[in-house]
């Protein structure tokens, strides 16, 4: 996926592949591999760029991000390039990205698959607890887990991602009434 990364210090082009174990991100022509780990909440992780560890702070608020390092702080604006075709799109038969966000805040009690996974609609992705009740997060769509964001005992907040799939082809766009 090509992303536009927009700093102060102007637009700068991003790719980021979704691959085993981790993210592939090119940026500058220049190739990193980086895998995050959430440390605690929906804004805390441990992120790891070419074998390098850093903690940090990622607060999300539409398409701006703040990322705090240590004493360091970096705000930008991410864009996706070129825009992602809506599910159910005629025609398109291609892969898309889908984000299966948390309905509301609550506590991951567990997941249930891991990237690389096949998914059909309906199966279990995740549990959570919010309010004193269980509640199942299930897959809206067909297709294969390429990235599972969240893990047991973190709290997360509503419409935090938690698994992303990558859907593709025939049954995966509208399902009739009362989908979106």
């Amino acid at each position: 996926m090509n992303y536009t990364i927009r700093t102060a210090g102007g637009d700068r082009p991003a790719r980021i592949r979704f691959g085993r174990g981790g993210l592939d991100v090119t940026v500058d022509g220049r190739s990193h591999r980086v895998a995050v780990c959430p440390r605690a909440g929906a804004t805390q992780f441990t992120v790891t760029v070419d074998a390098t560890t850093y903690a940090m702070t990622v607060v999300r608020s539409g398409q701006s991000v703040t990322v705090v390092v240590g004493p360091d702080r970096y705000e930008f604006v991410v864009s996706r390039d070129p825009a992602v075709p809506r599910r159910g799109a005629a025609g398109s038969g291609r892969p898309s990205r889908r984000d299966i966000p948390a309905p509301m805040p609550g506590l991951i009690k567990s997941t249930s698959v891991r990237v690389g996974d096949s998914v059909e609609p309906g199966r279990l992705v995740a549990v959570m607890e919010a309010m004193k009740m269980q509640m199942e997060i299930r897959a809206p769509e067909a297709g294969r887990v390429l990235a599972v964001l969240v893990r047991a005992g973190e709290e997360v907040a509503r419409g935090a991602v938690l698994v992303t799939i990558e859907t593709t082809g025939p049954g995966t766009g509208d399902q009739g009434p009362g989908t979106d």
